[in-house]
């Protein structure tokens, strides 16, 4: 990967931005709101000035990245290319990777250690974080066969919450 930093860093954004870790926050923020509702802010006030909205805090987050605080989106990127190697995946030709809202996919969960993640970048070309077994591990770029393809998209089908797109007028065959 040529321009590693960039492709980590767009990666967690999109990670970030994720409805499940959307989720995540909304549950820590409920306690928030709790605290704030004791001093006396009303519910009303607090949708009102989205102080309770998860998309603000991920929005803040790209402010201040666009500030040049980029210590959460840096530090996320630093636990990726420390942990993972990524190996590049392409469609054959006429088979192509689903993409959907949930860009980052668990592909593979040992206890509560995830051992695999897959990001469609385009419908021809997909990587694959692995765990790295050793320090310095590289990853590979990797011609893959249709049955290869097919299983990646079925497992992006079963992890995708929301509708899965893709440029083909006719995803069924692509299952």
């Amino acid at each position: 990967i040529s321009n590693k930093k960039d492709f980590l860093e767009f990666v967690v954004v999109q990670y970030f931005r994720l409805d499940k870790r959307m989720e995540d926050i909304k549950l820590a923020l409920k306690s928030v709101e709790s605290i704030f509702q004791s001093i006396g802010i009303s519910e009303k006030d607090l949708k009102r000035n989205n102080l309770t909205s998860p998309k603000v805090y991920f929005y803040g987050l790209l402010l201040d990245a666009a500030r040049g605080n980029k210590k959460k989106i840096l530090s996320q990127m630093d636990k990726l290319d420390k942990n993972y190697s990524i190996d590049i995946l392409e469609a054959p030709t006429g088979v192509y990777y689903l993409t959907s809202t949930n860009p980052l996919v668990i592909s593979k969960k040992i206890d509560d250690k995830i051992e695999e993640m897959l990001f469609p970048v385009n419908n021809r070309l997909c990587a694959r974080f692995k765990i790295k077994k050793f320090p310095g591990e590289c990853g590979k770029y990797d011609k893959q066969i249709k049955s290869e393809v097919l299983r990646i998209n079925r497992i992006i089908i079963k992890e995708s919450e929301k509708i899965v797109m893709s440029n083909q007028k006719n995803i069924v065959s692509m299952l």
